[in-house]
C-alpha cells in the first residue's frame, strides 16, 4: 500500500477514535444505566485496542511493547467490572495486534509470519492475565470505601462543614431514601483527650441531641437518630 494511502488511513482511524471518544463522553453526561455505561466502557477499550492494533503494523512490526498492553492494564482501574468480564475483554484486546496484522495482510501489505506476530503480542496476553487481578483489587477498594462511608443505616455523601471537635456530612437513609445531615465526633478526637475531657464532650453531645429532639418547629431541624457506630463514632 502506498505511503500516502497509509497516512490517509492513519488520519481516518484517528478521526474515528476521536469521534467515538467525544460521542461516549457526551453520552455519559446524561442519566444512563450504570451497567450499560460500564459495558460501553469495555466496548470502548476494544475499539481503542483495535485502532492501536491497526496502526501497529503498516511498517512491518511494532517496536517494543505495544500500547495495547498499557490500555489493558489501565482500563480495569478506571472501568470497574467483574474479573470474568475484565479477563474476556482483556484477551480480546490483546488479540487486536494479530487482528491488525491480518487486516494489513489482506490489504496487500507485507507482514511477518504469524508466529512472529503472536510472539510480538505476548506482552499483551501477559497483561491480559494480570488485568482481572487489578479489577479484583480495585473492586475491593471500592467496597471498602463504600463500607467506610456507611454510618449505621445512613450512607455519607459530601462533607458540609467541620469544626474543632466534629464534622457534618450530607447523608441518605439506605432503606427510606430520606435525605439527612449527620453530625459526628470521630474516635480519634476522643482518643486525643483525657477520659474526663472525653466524658464532658460526649455528655455535651448527648445533651445537644436531646435538646434537638424536643424541637417541634417547622423552622428547626428534626432529629432522626442518635448513637454510636461500630468503630466508636458518635453520630446524630
Amino acid at each position: 500500500m502506498p505511503d500516502t494511502a497509509i497516512v490517509r488511513l492513519f488520519d481516518l482511524i484517528g478521526a474515528i477514535s476521536i469521534a467515538a471518544s467525544l460521542g461516549l463522553f457526551w453520552y455519559t453526561r446524561h442519566q444512563r444505566s450504570p451497567r450499560l455505561l460500564l459495558n460501553l466502557g469495555l466496548v470502548y477499550e476494544l475499539l481503542i485496542a483495535l485502532s492501536i492494533g491497526i496502526l501497529d503494523w503498516p511498517y512491518n512490526a511494532p517496536m517494543g511493547v505495544s500500547w495495547i498492553a498499557i490500555v489493558i492494564l489501565l482500563f480495569p482501574a478506571i472501568i470497574p467490572s467483574t474479573p470474568r468480564k475484565t479477563l474476556i475483554t482483556a484477551l480480546l484486546a490483546a488479540s487486536m495486534d494479530p487482528v491488525g496484522a491480518e487486516i494489513w495482510k489482506a490489504a496487500g501489505q507485507e507482514i511477518p509470519r504469524i508466529d512472529h506476530v503472536l510472539i510480538n503480542a505476548f506482552p499483551n496476553y501477559l497483561c491480559a492475565a494480570i488485568a482481572p487481578l487489578i479489577s479484583h483489587v480495585i473492586g475491593g477498594l471500592g467496597r471498602e470505601v463504600r463500607k467506610a462511608r456507611e454510618m449505621g443505616s445512613y450512607v455519607l455523601g459530601d462533607r458540609i462543614g467541620a469544626g474543632g471537635m466534629g464534622e457534618v456530612w450530607q447523608a441518605t437513609h439506605r432503606f427510606l431514601a430520606r435525605p439527612a445531615a449527620i453530625k459526628l465526633i470521630k474516635p480519634e478526637v476522643l482518643g486525643a483527650m483525657t477520659k474526663a475531657q472525653g466524658d464532658v464532650l460526649v455528655e455535651r453531645f448527648r445533651r445537644e441531641a436531646q435538646a434537638a429532639a424536643m424541637l417541634r418547629s417547622p423552622h428547626t431541624i428534626h432529629l432522626y437518630d442518635f448513637g454510636v457506630t461500630s468503630d466508636g463514632t458518635f453520630i446524630m
